[in-house]
């Protein structure tokens, strides 16, 4: 078995609200990627689903490369602060492409995601323009108000048959 040839590289910590994601640099390049299972685990998807989606869904595979998702991952190690740390990574670019792409497979994750990241983008370039600029606790706080938000009815029962669906499941309307 052939060892894996890792890129060297380094890392901060990264929110988006409350998620929290490594920053990953590339010594070499200083290209920005993203761990694959971080990328996966913030909305709530296997980390081995890019890999099993060629085989198991074809179709959507082929429509996820369509957007433009490049399927190139790579290998680096870096130090978190506490550890050497190894991971499978994202391009930025693929990471936004595949949160649009399982937004607009209703992944209520991901469209909080993107969300986030949309209106903070937003602000960013009005920040430039007036020369101001936003502390990480700020933008956070932004971020989670933006992500905290509540969402809009589900599009199956809608809020008039939630009293009947609950009344069905005999539960509250409620959540837990």
């Amino acid at each position: 078995m052939a060892k894996k040839d890792y890129s060297p590289a380094e890392a901060v910590k990264l929110y988006i609200g409350d998620l929290e994601f490594d920053a990953i640099r590339i010594t070499e390049t200083s290209e920005y990627r993203m761990s694959q299972s971080q990328v996966l685990k913030a909305i709530s998807v296997a980390k081995y689903y890019l890999a099993r989606l060629p085989y198991h869904a074809p179709d959507k595979a082929r429509r996820l490369a369509s957007k433009g998702f490049t399927w190139v991952s790579l290998a680096v190690k870096y130090y978190d602060g506490k550890q050497s740390r190894y991971a499978e990574t994202l391009s930025l670019d693929d990471a936004f492409t595949l949160w649009r792409f399982e937004d607009k497979n209703d992944n209520v994750k991901a469209e909080i995601i993107l969300d986030a990241l949309g209106k903070d983008s937003l602000r960013d370039r009005f920040d430039q323009v007036y020369g101001t600029c936003r502390t990480i606790e700020q933008r956070r706080e932004d971020d989670n108000r933006i992500m905290d938000k509540p969402r809009k009815s589900h599009p199956l029962f809608g809020d008039k048959n939630m009293d009947k669906v609950a009344s069905f499941l005999k539960s509250g309307t409620q959540p837990p």
